[in-house]
């Protein structure tokens, strides 16, 4: 295959790893989502994911292994999918509609086989880059750390999987030149800080009830809700920034997400922490991406999904002053907290927030990146306490669903009660 530009990753997979996820490991073998009993949600396979970040951390075979055994208890063995896929026209008319994952993966695989590694990001990934929010971001989280480990059949599965989960969030129709793409001047990190989300709070309280009971979670229920209802007032919020600079500049993104993460009001936020691994998965894909144009509009699919997110999660991001005033670290805190992290048993997500947390400061020169406090706030909250916010909206959903039967059962009850003690007199 072509090589593929790790931006972050300051080593690859080892050949027997590699061969393992491209096989015995892959979305051939395991579903790209597995559902839980209870409650019955639809969740995506992090196995690769987990991988990738222990094996950079430093874990040995062992601890990979055992971790892939535990993992794949869970997932399921992939339905088939008889139909293939032949022109672009059929596989467009698939996404975003959640259907036939088997035959978009050997789609992508075939395209890869064909044009490459390079070509095929290039190629796809403009076309995807606006619904980068569907499924907690985990198709893009998937590409990235495809690339990154430079393993064909992940990026394969990335870009299907992309393909299948694709939700539009602020969509624009795709300017054809960079002079005429739409940005501002604003500053990202202090946009999210001041922006006014009445509009879009006013969405979410008027449509999260609009799906049913479906297998999305609370989360997922409120990006698509804003995916229907609030285009045009993210694509307001979105075009203030200076989106240019940020393309020119990506790590200029993950510092904005990693200080979200370490300064949100709800500490280790578990949808906030997927914006530092998607962004951090951004950032592999961008170096792959030929045309400004196209880097402009992935950057613009990312902030506008990462709004939304924000606003979905309804929480505040504090001011830097609330930031401990640490003395100077001792470089052994860097090994260690790798070491702490390898160690915490049952949750993927702690080792790839960590993972990313430290490669960004490992490859970013001090001065060009953000501080060494927020990311020793982000790695030792990741590690030191439990993820939290998979329902921070659980109670309004539950109120918007179920506020008419709660009525009807306050009229009805006394009836009833009235009707059987009446019965016994």
């Amino acid at each position: 295959m072509n090589p593929s530009p790790a931006v972050h990753m300051p080593y690859k997979l080892s050949q027997a790893t590699t061969a393992l996820l491209e096989n015995e490991w892959s979305a051939d073998n395991h579903d790209i989502e597995w559902r839980t009993k209870f409650p019955p949600l639809l969740l995506s396979s992090h196995l690769a994911h987990g991988v990738v970040a222990l094996h950079y951390l430093g874990a040995d075979e062992e601890k990979i292994h055992g971790f892939v055994h535990d993992y794949s208890k869970r997932l399921h063995k992939p339905v088939p999918s008889g139909q293939t896929l032949q022109t672009d026209r059929e596989v467009n008319t698939l996404i975003g509609k959640r259907d036939a994952y088997p035959s978009l993966l050997r789609y992508y695989k075939k395209q890869i086989e064909e044009h490459g590694v390079l070509s095929c990001v290039d190629r796809f990934y403009p076309r995807l880059a606006q619904g980068v929010g569907g499924v907690a971001f985990h198709g893009l989280i998937h590409l990235g750390y495809g690339l990154a480990a430079d393993c064909t059949q992940v990026i394969a599965e990335g870009l299907a999987y992309l393909h299948h989960s694709y939700l539009p969030i602020g969509e624009i129709k795709q300017p054809q030149t960079e002079e005429e793409f739409p940005t501002g001047s604003a500053k990202l990190l202090q946009a999210l800080t001041e922006m006014d989300t009445t509009k879009l709070d006013n969405v979410l309280q008027a449509h999260m009830g609009d799906f049913g009971f479906t297998a999305a979670s609370v989360f997922g229920i409120g990006m698509m809700a804003l995916s229907q209802h609030a285009t045009k007032e993210i694509v307001r919020i979105v075009q203030q920034l200076d989106l240019r600079a940020l393309a020119e500049n990506p790590n200029e993104l993950l510092d904005v997400a990693l200080t979200v993460f370490a300064l949100f009001d709800r500490p280790n936020d578990f949808f906030v922490l997927h914006l530092v691994t998607s962004c951090w998965a951004l950032l592999q894909i961008l170096p792959c991406i030929s045309a400004e144009v196209d880097k402009l509009l992935a950057v613009h699919g990312f902030v506008a999904a990462m709004i939304a997110a924000i606003v979905v999660q309804h929480g505040e991001i504090l001011d830097a002053s609330v930031l401990p005033d640490w003395t100077e670290t001792p470089a052994s805190f860097w090994e260690d907290i790798k070491q702490k992290a390898i160690n915490l048993k049952g949750d993927e997500h702690v080792w790839k927030v960590v993972q990313v947390a430290l490669s960004h400061r490992e490859n970013v020169p001090d001065g060009e990146r953000v501080s060494d406090q927020v990311i020793k706030l982000v790695v030792q909250r990741a590690t030191g306490m439990p993820l939290v916010g998979r329902a921070a909206r659980l109670k309004q959903f539950l109120w918007l669903k179920c506020w008419k039967l709660i009525v009807v059962l306050l009229v009805i009850l006394p009836v009833v009660l009235g009707v059987i003690v009446n019965s016994f007199l």
